[in-house]
């Protein structure tokens, strides 16, 4: 019985390795929307993190302020109306007050899963171009591969119809 279970752990550790090492688990969704506001108007939306839940139907539950190293504590909105979803506590890990800003959360180590947010604002003719992306790594990567395709643009494409409306109030 104990060489089963040594040759089980074994498998299933060749298995980990294989999916880590031989599987694409890096991947990056990004949307992008034009919005008919100065860049400072754009910034102050996407970096309200208090006012998300307010102004977002994406997000039930959202606090924290974009600072470097902070924490930010998200709830997104469940499959029915009134429903929590996921919930995480990103760290903010890159910051270009006004231009862009970078957030990581992680599921155990960053081996296992990491996702990282980052907001890009360009001035544009009339007005600013959010781009929004999304990184997703680690080893559950190729697990989730094909949830992250379907799920995950609309899921931005909603979060930026509210940053667009917020900002051009």
């Amino acid at each position: 019985m104990k060489r089963f279970f040594q040759f089980i752990g074994f498998v299933l550790l060749v298995g980990i390795f294989y999916l880590f090492t031989q599987s694409p688990n890096i991947h990056e969704i990004t949307s992008e929307v034009v919005i008919a506001a100065p860049k400072d108007k754009v910034w102050a939306a996407v970096t309200d993190i208090n006012g998300w839940a307010e102004n977002n139907s994406a997000i039930n539950e959202a606090s924290g302020n974009v600072v470097l190293g902070r924490k930010l504590s998200l709830t997104m909105r469940g499959e029915e109306a009134g429903e929590n979803g996921p919930a995480y506590d990103p760290t903010i890990v890159e910051l270009d007050k006004g231009t862009s800003y970078r957030w990581r959360a992680k599921m155990g180590t960053e081996l296992i899963f990491t996702n990282d947010k980052q907001f890009e604002l360009e001035e544009v003719d009339g007005g600013t171009k959010l781009t929004h992306t999304e990184y997703f790594s680690g080893m559950l990567v190729p697990l989730m591969l094909d949830w992250f395709k379907v799920g995950v643009p609309p899921i931005l494409a909603e979060m930026n119809a509210g940053f667009k409306a917020t900002a051009e109030k």
